[in-house]
């Protein structure tokens, strides 16, 4: 059964609106969003028969991928992005740059990681209300000029006690309780380092990645700082920046860029199924 009747219109750039009118109708498990098309949002209750076409993204909602975890992982899927995540940045202005900063081989940058890493794993861990449910493990990712910026990864995983309650804790705990340390300058590393003001912020998948709708993952690139869709080796991203496509598929794109023209069965043909995406 199709919510909205045969179709609804949202944004033809993205699949982001189409997701969000899935999670706000009670019921929605699964939508389908068609590039270029006026009416291109199709939600469903049921997953029906796979048909894979160009221009089309489909994915479902986390209430349908939690019901489908175990099968999922039974077959070897892998989630398209942590959500148990959150990236971090701050800048030092005690420390003079160094260029072996760069070089993750470095002894510089093995020994200031390994001391920031204590450091904010020591904040976390004095955070008792997460940290009798949750273990932390924080990984610094890379240092930048100017004075010293400072790219970390904090991943969390649910203590014995805690597993069968998925949510005990939210990343947004964990940025909350980082932001309050960092703004009240508490824990050793404020005495090891001058921490600019103001300087520290954060972002994690789950708000980001959800409603991107890539065809594969979605992960943090800290050149471009932002989220992007990211493919496995054989495939290549798309010119809409959400879909791995294959090199058929690359040259299917770039014939059709150069006539521009569309395939008319993509225009007249109904959206009839979804394939939910890999949790």
């Amino acid at each position: 059964e199709d919510f909205g009747g045969g179709g609804l219109e949202t944004d033809d750039k993205s699949s982001g609106e189409c997701i969000e009118e899935c999670d706000k109708r009670a019921g929605c498990n699964y939508w389908s969003w068609v590039k270029g098309q006026n009416i291109n949002c199709f939600l469903k209750k049921t997953k029906t028969s796979v048909v894979k076409r160009s221009g089309f993204v489909s994915g479902s909602t986390s209430a349908a991928c939690d019901q489908t975890r175990v099968t999922q992982s039974e077959k070897g899927a892998v989630q398209k992005f942590n959500k148990n995540e959150i990236n971090g940045r701050f800048k030092i202005t005690s420390l003079k740059w160094n260029e072996k900063l760069k070089n993750s081989e470095s002894q510089e940058f093995k020994d200031l990681a390994n001391t920031i890493e204590d450091s904010i794993g020591s904040m976390l861990r004095n955070e008792k209300e997460l940290s009798e449910k949750v273990d932390f493990s924080v990984a610094v990712q890379r240092f930048k000029k100017g004075s010293v910026v400072c790219d970390f990864k904090v991943n969390y995983v649910n203590k014995d006690a805690w597993i069968a309650i998925p949510f005990a804790i939210k990343p947004s705990d964990v940025t909350n309780a980082m932001n309050k340390n960092f703004k009240l300058k508490r824990g050793i590393l404020f005495q090891r380092f001058l921490i600019a003001a103001n300087s520290f912020n954060s972002s994690t998948p789950v708000d980001h990645c959800a409603a991107k709708g890539c065809s594969h993952k979605c992960n943090y690139d800290y050149d471009v700082e932002q989220y992007v869709c990211t493919c496995p080796r054989s495939l290549v991203l798309g010119k809409d920046q959400l879909n791995c496509i294959n090199q058929d598929q690359v040259e299917e794109e770039s014939d059709d860029e150069a006539i521009g023209v569309t395939d008319p069965s993509d225009q007249d043909t109904e959206v009839i199924s979804t394939e939910m995406p890999k949790t």
